[in-house]
């Protein structure tokens, strides 16, 4: 968004608990809560309940074999022609250039979701930072950008990954000359 927009839009509900706290140091402990939940309803608020599920199931029933990237982009134009919401179609766009870019549709869905997460929060951020900088001026919203951003980078938008930890497998002869104590 342009930040001339930002001045005649006003700033969503969610958001403004997040700007009240983030205007005062002693409010900063409630300000990851709030912003999540900011971020949440943003995201929420867009996508329908049911046409994210659908979603997800076409997802899923599409699979990865050899043909699965044709399935793939079926759902996605299928779901792109379904009349969706702004947020709808974004999301659409953001799993169709994830699933290009990675291939495969692992988690595409908790990914897009996140990547979508964090489209929501960068353009609410800036639109938090116009509205004080029209009051406030420069310096103060530099100030609430940078809160506001180093904030942002703490979230968890997807889920886990799973760690590949390697456990040390001892050699053969170290298992052969391993002591067995027995109880008699």
């Amino acid at each position: 968004m342009r930040d001339d927009l930002h001045r005649t839009v006003p700033l969503p509900r969610s958001w403004r608990p997040v700007l009240k706290y983030v205007s005062r140091e002693a409010d900063w402990e409630r300000l990851p809560q709030a912003m999540s939940l900011a971020i949440r309803a943003g995201v929420e608020s867009g996508l329908g309940k049911k046409w994210a599920s659908a979603f997800k199931d076409g997802l899923a029933s599409a699979g990865d074999d050899m043909f699965g990237f044709d399935r793939q982009a079926r759902v996605f134009n299928e779901f792109e022609r379904s009349n969706p919401t702004p947020m709808e179609r974004r999301f659409c766009e953001v799993a169709r250039g994830i699933y290009a870019r990675d291939g495969s549709s692992d988690q595409l869905f908790e990914r897009a979701l996140g990547e979508i997460c964090r489209q929501v929060t960068k353009t609410n951020i800036e639109h938090v930072t116009s509205q004080v900088r029209n009051r406030h001026g420069s310096w103060v919203a530099m100030q609430v950008h940078e809160r506001l951003s180093d904030l942002s980078t703490q979230c968890l938008f997807e889920p886990k990954k799973p760690s590949r930890r390697r456990t040390k497998q001892e050699g053969v002869l170290d298992l052969l000359n391993t002591t067995i104590r027995i109880k008699i």
